[in-house]
């Protein structure tokens, strides 16, 4: 009996380190998305592999929302993400709940936090 659990074991492990690391899908991510009066669109490239960039709205048309790498950690993301509104950094989590929506939560390193999903423009 020892002898079969032991070799289940050695299965099951060897299975999973079979299996690939799981990765972001920024092509995913790539295209144009609104969020409120704003318009954001994500284009692979820039220094940490996606950038996106204000390209509609009321203020900082141009800015770069994205200023980190984006790091899986479980079933979501997180990464430096610039406020579009008012350009303050957010520590951010970001899941996709459908292939046409991102929603962001974050927290500034002074204690204001912000939500909000950004939904695919094209």
């Amino acid at each position: 009996m020892r002898k079969i659990v032991t070799m289940a074991a050695a299965v099951a492990m060897s299975a999973v380190m079979a299996m690939p690391a799981r990765a972001l899908d920024i092509e995913k991510m790539v295209g144009t998305w609104q969020w409120k009066e704003f318009v954001v669109s994500c284009a692979k490239g820039g220094e940490f592999g996606l950038s996106c960039k204000v390209t509609r709205g009321p203020k900082n048309v141009g800015m770069e929302m994205l200023l980190s790498e984006i790091v899986e950690k479980g079933r979501e993301y997180v990464a430096k993400v610039r406020h579009p509104a008012n350009g303050k950094v957010y520590t951010t989590r970001l899941t996709m709940p459908r292939d046409d929506a991102w929603e962001l939560d974050g927290c500034t390193t002074d204690g204001a936090c912000a939500s909000g999903t950004f939904t695919r423009v094209k």
